[in-house]
């Protein structure tokens, strides 16, 4: 077994695989999925490599904030108003 467990590949595709994130950020999905390739490839330098990860990072954090806002928003709509 490798010392590297963590697949960028595999987690994208994870992502990918959410229909409500696909729909909400396809283009995202697939610059992460270029980006998860280079952050994955053996062969690639490694300055290529941690560019790619810190941008795949980015793209992530950019894809999870986006479907927690639209969590928040669905739950503000799902509530009864209260009364004052």
């Amino acid at each position: 077994m490798s010392r590297r467990s963590f697949s960028h590949v595999k987690a994208t595709r994870e992502v990918a695989a959410d229909d409500h994130a696909w729909g909400m950020a396809k283009e995202l999905i697939i610059s992460m999925m270029t980006l998860a390739k280079i952050a994955d490839d053996a062969e690639a330098r490694p300055s290529e490599k941690t560019r790619a990860v810190v941008e795949w990072t980015v793209l992530y954090a950019d894809v999870i904030s986006r479907q927690a806002a639209a969590a928040r928003e669905a739950s503000w709509e799902s509530r009864r108003p209260r009364a004052v």
